[in-house]
């Protein structure tokens, strides 16, 4: 999540190119890219201290995440082919991208508009 416009311009790319297009989604899955993106989640551990203070999101960020986030929905999205969306789900589970994204949740200073996301 960590990167700058380049990142933030290869994700807009990508979720043009998996809009709506089965064909590149599955192109996409079958080639073992659903796996790379769990490590996109990744955040640090929140230290523990009594003065907790909430680490800082910058809008680069914020934008690398939700565009991300717009991509997963792409993948699972119910107007796909009901054997593309389980095949993804399953991928997504196994690799534990729920539970990352489960963790992102639970972020302390989690900007609102990723939580709505």
């Amino acid at each position: 999540s960590d990167g700058g416009i380049i990142v933030e311009d290869c994700l807009s790319l990508l979720l043009n190119l998996l809009r709506n297009n089965l064909s590149n989604q599955n192109f996409f899955r079958e080639t073992s890219n659903i796996q790379r993106i769990t490590p996109f989640f990744e955040m640090p551990a929140a230290e523990e201290e009594e003065e907790e203070v909430p680490p800082v999101w910058n809008v680069q960020k914020q934008n690398n995440i939700l565009l991300m986030l717009e991509l997963l929905q792409v993948l699972i999205s119910p107007t796909n082919n009901p054997q593309s969306v389980t095949s993804c789900q399953k991928v997504m589970y196994t690799r534990g991208i729920y539970m990352r994204l489960m963790d992102l949740l639970l972020y302390p200073g989690l900007p609102p508009d990723i939580f709505a996301k």
